[in-house]
């Protein structure tokens, strides 16, 4: 009897080491359609995840376990921005009149005031740069805009169309796509929109930007756009699935992630240059939001109460590109960040600026001091880059990492927390 319970969990651990390497789904405590998605910036354990009959879950461990923070059979919700770990809106529509609902949480989830009602239209999705400034797009071309958290909004004029998606990277750059291949941006929170020509004119229901130059939107048909000037410009990308796409999460110039009906999930980690298809924990059912926090971590959600999590880039861990610029300004000297998020599990992003071109080494080192890996060595042009690090293979405990370039050295400790 003991032999076969040792086999059974040696069996368990198996599949569940295999099943880490992919999607895995994780208990949502529903059959409802869930929506949308969203994960902190700023706190990547806190997210929510929105759908039917103003449902709300919670999650404060970085999508592993959720729960219940709001229900009501009188109105739906579309989108979510998680701002922290206490903030956070949400947004939708009363079915029965077709208003608005924009509700916000204060307190990490435990109550949600309703800051709108019985007004304008249905609101597909909302956008927070920080947790006072935030953007909401409907039907019929609805754009309003919040500076106090979202005690009063003002309406904007972007586009007569329907509007499906916006994405703030900040409280003044943004991005919103919808009706016959709408794109528009801002640069100053949505004073004034400008055009911006897509390849075609399908539908586009998801928008994704990593920083001011590098995003992605998705479709109809199979519809995948991606731009490396802003949006100036914008290339439409092969995908070998004519399904409707719902939302993409880009989080690098080279990392995008799509999902959309009939349960596909595309990964593209060479800038949008080449998708290919991923494997759904749930087969069939259609996904509709997607959230990254890094280039490895991420969950997606969809039909049934379907919500699934990676910490593996959907099983392309061994495909990621690590390092990225972020940004165009020279640095004003050597500069190596504190680790975010700290602790983590299993990803974390290391940021450093260097203020001129310089042969730069980035090594991992454990509690020993033994060399663990090296992420960087080689030749860089001046700035500020960002180095995603997935830990998973790794016991818990206490690392550092060092950055060395010209005459430059810094250590930095970080903690891994399984």
């Amino acid at each position: 009897m003991k032999s076969k319970l040792y086999l059974l969990l040696i069996i368990f651990l198996f599949s569940g080491n295999l099943l880490a390497e992919g999607w895995v789904t994780y208990p949502s405590g529903t059959r409802s359609t869930l929506f949308g998605v969203s994960m902190s910036k700023i706190n990547p354990a806190y997210g929510y995840a929105v759908g039917e009959a103003g449902l709300i879950l919670a999650t404060f461990d970085g999508g592993y376990s959720w729960w219940t923070s709001n229900y009501n059979i009188g109105y739906w919700l579309q989108s979510v921005s998680a701002v922290d770990k206490n903030t956070a809106f949400a947004v939708g529509f009363d079915p029965a009149n077709g208003w608005a609902k924009i509700l916000r949480t204060t307190t990490g989830g435990s109550y949600w005031d309703h800051l709108w009602g019985d007004a304008y239209n249905i609101l597909n999705s909302v956008s927070f740069g920080d947790n006072m400034h935030g953007t909401a797009v409907g039907r019929a071309g609805i754009v309003i805009r919040t500076t106090d958290g979202g005690v009063n909004w003002t309406p904007q004029v972007a586009a007569p169309y329907d509007l499906q998606s916006v994405c703030f990277i900040n409280v003044n750059t943004g991005w919103i796509v919808g009706a016959l291949g709408t794109i528009r941006k801002t640069t100053n929170g949505g004073t004034n929109w400008f055009n911006q020509s897509s390849p075609d004119t399908n539908k586009l229901f998801g928008v994704s930007f990593y920083n001011e130059f590098y995003g992605s939107a998705v479709g109809a048909d199979g519809e995948i756009i991606v731009s490396s000037d802003g949006g100036f410009t914008w290339d439409r990308r092969y995908c070998e699935v004519p399904v409707q796409l719902n939302a993409v999460s880009q989080t690098s110039n080279n990392n995008i992630t799509v999902v959309g009906n009939m349960g596909t999930i595309l990964r593209s980690n060479d800038g949008g240059n080449s998708f290919h298809l991923q494997t759904s924990a749930v087969p069939n059912i259609s996904l509709n939001g997607v959230c990254f926090t890094s280039a490895f971590d991420g969950v997606l959600v969809g039909g049934s109460g379907s919500i699934q999590r990676t910490i593996s880039a959907g099983g392309d861990s061994m495909d990621v590109i690590g390092i990225h610029k972020i940004g165009t300004e020279v640095p004003g000297k050597f500069v190596l960040n504190q680790n975010y998020p700290n602790p983590f599990n299993p990803s974390t992003t290391i940021r450093f600026s260097i203020p001129q071109n310089a042969f730069v080494k980035l090594k991992i080192y454990n509690i020993l001091g033994a060399e663990i890996s090296t992420l960087v060595n080689k030749n860089l042009k001046s700035g500020t880059y960002e180095y995603s690090w997935n830990a998973m293979n790794l016991t818990s405990g206490t690392y550092f990492y060092e950055l060395s370039a010209d005459n430059f050295r810094q250590t930095k400790r970080m903690l891994f927390i399984k």
